[in-house]
């Protein structure tokens, strides 16, 4: 594990500082069960990643550096999750090839938001989820007219 000073923070209950790999695995397996989201802070304010979705799938965001990415699929599994959270807190740096990533519209001489990191994640969760009942509703509303909406 690495020496960087690391924080857990699930969206309800107390902050873990330097989490073990099972306190990680038990947090993401409440997301979705009791939990919104929550945000592994790697040391610094500038850098972290965050999951959230509902249970066992998952949308991971972080920021580094060069911006704010989301993955591209927003139905992970916890297992490759925890891995991912897992790299990042020991410092490695492959964690960012094991899932598809695309950069956010954010851009990067923006002003800071004075919303936390984790409600821009569960907007995201949220838009996807609202995409999701649209077109389950549109394809109710085929069938009710016999094929047109």
């Amino acid at each position: 594990m690495s020496s960087m000073n690391v924080t857990l923070e699930p969206s309800e209950g107390p902050s873990i500082r330097n989490p073990s790999r099972e306190q990680i695995r038990m947090t993401l397996d409440r997301i979705g069960n009791g939990l919104d989201h929550c945000i592994l802070e790697l040391g610094t304010q500038d850098e972290y990643l965050q999951a959230a979705g509902s249970a066992g799938r998952l949308l991971v965001q972080y920021r580094d550096t060069r911006g704010m990415f989301e993955s591209v699929r927003s139905d992970l599994d916890v297992a490759l999750v925890e891995c991912v959270f897992a790299d990042a807190m020991a410092g490695a740096t492959g964690w960012k090839t094991q899932i598809q990533f695309r950069a956010m519209d954010t851009p990067r001489d923006a002003p800071p938001a004075s919303r936390g990191p984790g409600e821009d994640l569960l907007d995201a969760a949220k838009k996807a989820a609202k995409a999701g009942v649209q077109k389950l509703m549109k394809g109710g509303l085929r069938g009710l007219f016999g094929g047109r909406s």
